[in-house]
């Protein structure tokens, strides 16, 4: 029926929408669009709690977060070391950092 793995576009999605206020159930949906029921699952849940602007595409990490709340100071810290020490893996930069007289705390 479906193949996994597909990406769906917006215009898809957009429809899962529709077609899921229009009355039809997830099932129907699915065998309509050639889907997994898992994706117009997915879909119809995300377009219920966030409406349209929720169907975009949101690849990647979040913005925010644990790895996007480190301070700049320490960022710039890491990428030096990084450029500087190609071969240190992330416990001999966190071994530097602390030996750094600014990052007394970590």
């Amino acid at each position: 029926m479906s193949i996994k793995g597909q990406v769906t576009s917006y215009a898809e999605r957009v429809e899962i929408g529709e077609r899921w206020q229009a009355g039809q159930s997830d099932p129907e949906i699915a065998l309509a669009l050639y889907r997994p029921i898992s994706t117009v699952r997915k879909w119809r849940r995300r377009n219920q709690h966030e409406g349209r602007p929720g169907l975009a595409s949101q690849m990647g990490r979040p913005a925010r977060g644990a790895l996007g709340q480190s301070p700049g100071e320490i960022s710039d810290a890491v990428l030096q070391m990084r450029e500087a020490h190609s071969g240190w893996w992330p416990l001999t930069i966190l071994s530097g950092l602390r030996q750094d007289s600014r990052f007394v705390r970590l």
